[in-house]
């Protein structure tokens, strides 16, 4: 079902290229971190990529953190590596936000329709993964930093060449 979400998500953003691992979701802290890594690498390998993103260390869910863990690991030689924040898991934790990206209405309702795509993931009003919640974080992050949405990172890395 994840899977499938991830695709309709990745097509309504014209994302072509999407990788998966054989990982078991849910049960990842129960793998040796190498097993991990290893996938994460293949793909930094084939990708080349400038610039991560990546779950911060302190996200409730204990995926997230191997992964984040793992994943420090594969883009030790990236020089850029950002921390995203998902709204609930990293927002009741230590995310600092120290770099923001602002969002013009049209991307924010854009961010608000492919999540509708991610129905796993879409909570009910209150929840801060519900439409508004996402919404009002982008907003209180933007009033952050003068702009009517802005979506905010925690830079592990930033190498300026």
């Amino acid at each position: 079902m994840v899977r499938e979400e991830l695709r309709a998500v990745g097509e309504y953003l014209g994302i072509t290229n999407v990788h998966y691992s054989c990982l078991p979701d849910e049960r990842l802290d129960g793998l040796s971190l190498i097993d991990v890594i290893r996938p994460i690498e293949d793909v930094v390998e084939e990708e080349d990529p400038d610039l991560v993103l990546i779950h911060h260390p302190e996200d409730t869910d204990q995926d997230h953190r191997v992964v984040t863990a793992a994943s420090i690991v594969a883009c030790r030689e990236i020089g850029k590596v950002l921390y995203f924040e998902v709204p609930g898991p990293t927002t009741m934790g230590k995310f600092e936000a120290n770099y923001f990206y602002p969002l013009t209405g049209e991307q924010m309702n854009k961010k608000l329709d492919a999540m509708e795509h991610y129905k796993s993931e879409v909570r009910p009003w209150p929840s801060p993964r519900s439409r508004w919640g996402i919404g009002d974080l982008a907003r209180l992050r933007g009033c952050r930093v003068g702009v009517e949405y802005a979506e905010a990172y925690q830079v592990l890395r930033w190498l300026v060449a």
